[in-house]
């Protein structure tokens, strides 16, 4: 690794090292949270230390009680000589270890907490009943080790104190607004490879360089809640090394792949080989040597605000095509809309409503542009609409999952209407068109191949009427064709559940008469149907796929045909 003292690299680089004080929680001597108390993540990372009992107490003990208003959480030690996680309304339990606090032949004992809960600033949505309750989580370590940890369903508990109090033995208690223990405990050594995040649309990462083991460990957002937990995009420059990857605290969930690419030029992308998947703790802790010189380090192949205004750039001139800005993001950020060809068969994507991951479908839109492009032909059959990334801010904000107004743009179809959801649903309603065909494309789930998800025949039935035995039929075919032609399987393709919340959910009520789906690509592994066999996903994987995209649409039923 190279010697930061001795790096000959661009002027402003440093080391991303932040200091513990920035995730630091201050309280006053009466307990009451001092500095900020506004913008904080709805989570907490808490460290004491106490004597280890000579005998089991004979009544439960409040060691910390920390309040928000009238909520909040308390951690006792038991009779039992357990540690116990209750709600501080009700004395509900919200977890409980073993008899690790128990009697044990150690002077003293390092008690470790870890609460978050992703749901609270959202818990008066709808959406606080879906997903984000499985990302919510409680931990205690005893000693360094992890004895009891769930996944928290506990919408209305407020993680985080503004008022703290502990009882007198508890020594030394740290409290911060993160839930990245390793960031406290790990050696922060000088030295080591150069991290850049100081170009367009660089992510927030933090490291720690191990000097006795020689490996940079690279840390993604240092708060769960935003879901570039699991997105990294930075440049390293150095002799090259080992590099330890922790995207989130959460077993490296939420499903999301070890993959790493590299490039030198932000253009030409490498994937990373992986020297191992998981750390010893069997997290998802990707480990991957990086080559000596400059490099550009990504979770996923990027498609972000350099990438879209070049992409913008090379068909804004083209015959037959048009750019246009159909809206503005919740930061202000104009949401572009391109369209290519002006054909009776009209197809219309959307892409990029979650993190940068969610954006890799820019790529296969990018390859089939190119074949519109060069066959007239399809312009006069086809027209091709895409919103190449719907949640802009977050391609502009450097991987922020939400939009600038701190929402899940794929739960905002129906209530809740966000900036970039009204700008595409206003498109499609006001402009007049009536798609053959939408596909709303995801991606970076931990998937086996590129996934395909459709509502079955019941919910086709109860929109489509008289229509929906049409719609079955072209569904069908077009799921028989997704697999000859792109290779995604029948056996990876889903009947998905209408949440009435998201992009596929309101395409199906807004056009009944169409075929809807949503794709989940996958960032580590796809079936190659001329190989007949699964391969890595790359460039050319992804290229194969617009190709093939492009052989899917020439062959499939039109609606009124």
């Amino acid at each position: 690794m190279q010697n930061e003292e001795n790096n000959p690299f661009p002027d402003g680089w440093k080391n991303q090292h932040p200091t513990l004080e920035q995730f630091e929680l201050v309280y006053d001597r009466a307990g009451s949270l001092q500095g900020k108390t506004e913008g904080l993540y709805p989570e907490v990372y808490l460290s004491f230390t106490i004597p280890a009992p000579e005998t089991l107490p004979d009544e439960d003990r409040v060691l910390i009680d920390a309040r928000s208003g009238n909520n909040g959480w308390l951690c006792v030690l038991t009779m039992q000589g357990h540690l116990r996680l209750t709600r501080r309304l009700d004395g509900k339990t919200i977890l409980e270890t073993g008899c690790a606090a128990g009697i044990l032949d150690v002077p003293e004992l390092q008690i470790e907490m870890i609460l978050s809960n992703i749901v609270w600033p959202v818990r008066f949505t709808d959406w606080a009943n879906d997903d984000p309750l499985d990302y919510s989580m409680a931990e205690i370590l005893v000693n360094g080790r992890v004895c009891s940890s769930i996944n928290m369903r506990e919408p209305d508990l407020a993680v985080v104190p503004f008022r703290l109090t502990a009882a007198e033995e508890c020594s030394g208690l740290r409290v911060y607004n993160t839930i990245r223990r390793d960031l406290v405990r790990m050696p922060d050594d000088a030295g080591g490879p150069v991290v850049d995040t100081g170009f367009p649309d660089a992510s927030r990462v933090m490291t720690r360089f191990d000097r006795r083991n020689q490996v940079l460990h690279l840390f993604t957002g240092t708060e769960f809640i935003r879901t570039d937990s699991y997105w990294y995009f930075c440049r390293i420059a150095g002799e090259g090394g080992l590099v330890r990857i922790h995207p989130t605290e959460l077993q490296g969930a939420p499903g999301m792949a070890p993959a790493c690419f590299r490039s030198k030029d932000r253009q030409n992308w490498v994937r990373c080989d992986l020297l191992e998947s998981t750390d010893e703790s069997g997290r998802n802790r990707p480990l991957i040597r990086i080559p000596a010189g400059t490099w550009y380090l990504s979770s996923s192949i990027p498609f972000m605000t350099l990438e879209l205004q070049q992409l913008l750039d090379e068909v804004r001139e083209l015959p037959d095509f048009e750019c246009r800005e159909i809206g503005k993001s919740a930061l202000g950020h104009p949401i572009p809309l391109i369209r290519a060809g002006h054909g009776k068969t009209q197809v219309f994507f959307t892409i990029g409503q979650h993190s940068p991951m969610e954006m890799l479908g820019a790529h296969i839109l990018k390859r089939m542009l190119k074949h519109f492009a060069e066959d007239p032909q399809l312009r006069d059959e086809f027209s091709l609409l895409a919103v190449p990334i719907v949640n802009v801010d977050a391609a502009c904000g450097g991987s922020d999952g939400w939009n600038g107004a701190g929402w899940n743009t794929n739960r905002c179809w129906f209530k809740d209407l966000q900036p970039e959801t009204r700008a595409v649903e206003d498109f499609l309603m006001q402009s007049g068109i009536r798609p053959d065909l939408l596909i709303d494309w995801h991606a970076g789930g931990h998937w086996r191949g590129h996934s395909v998800l459709y509502f079955d025949d019941e919910i086709i039935r109860k929109y489509a009427g008289e229509a929906a035995l049409s719609v079955i039929s072209r569904r069908d075919q077009l799921c028989c064709l997704l697999e000859k032609e792109c290779g995604f399987r029948r056996t990876e393709q889903y009947s998905f559940p209408f949440r009435n919340c998201c992009a596929h959910d309101w395409y199906q009520v807004r056009f009944p008469d169409a075929v809807s789906i949503t794709i989940e690509l996958s960032v580590t592994t796809c079936f190659d149907p001329e190989k007949g066999r699964y391969i890595k996903v790359d460039q050319n994987s992804l290229s194969s796929c617009g190709d093939a995209m492009v052989r899917v649409l020439k062959l499939m039923e039109k609606k009124h045909g």
